[in-house]
């Protein structure tokens, strides 16, 4: 077992994976962390079209509140939501956000920055902070039904530390520019 400021394996007597070093503060990711979220992402982004729609699909099944906030797709049953072209072409602009995020993850600055925009773009419409912390649980959730036996424990974490981290730095940066 490694612990948080090294790569190395510490013997304890357990079969804990190690924890891999941060390479910088604002992420807390590690190389490998950043290796797995990249490789779990490609086979997602592989596939935008499809992974777009069936996401929100998902999305729509744990939140189906939500379908309303697009006028679009009010009243429409989760078959209906499968077929359309709307939720398709919504689903890969989401897509195409979350493959920007994951190629820039080295980037804080970047990575900060694109969430507020994002955020903002999307404060009109009513999507506050706890509908992108619930977009977050459910792109979990998604990732580990695609991926399977890929989406290992520590591509897990990672995913879910970085999805943690897009929220909770979009929320400060938006505070601070208010």
């Amino acid at each position: 077992m490694g612990n948080k400021y090294s790569d190395q394996p510490v013997e304890t007597g357990t079969n804990t994976p190690a924890v891999a070093r941060p390479t910088h503060k604002a992420e807390g990711l590690s190389e490998r962390e950043q290796k797995a979220i990249r490789i779990s992402w490609k086979k997602i982004s592989s596939e935008l079209k499809i992974n777009g729609r069936d996401f929100f699909v998902k999305f729509f099944e744990f939140y189906p509140v939500y379908i309303d906030y697009f006028p679009a797709f009010r009243g429409k049953s989760i078959e209906d939501l499968c077929r359309s072209r709307l939720v398709q072409a919504h689903g890969i602009s989401v897509m195409y956000s979350f493959t920007t995020l994951v190629e820039n993850l080295n980037d804080p600055g970047f990575f900060n920055k694109f969430m507020v925009r994002n955020m903002r773009a999307h404060e009109g419409r009513g999507v506050a902070l706890q509908q992108y912390e619930e977009i977050f649980d459910v792109l979990i959730l998604f990732l580990e039904e695609k991926l399977g036996a890929r989406f290992d424990e520590f591509t897990r974490a990672a995913n879910e530390r970085t999805w943690e981290h897009f929220a909770r730095n979009g929320r400060r940066e938006h505070r601070a520019t208010d």
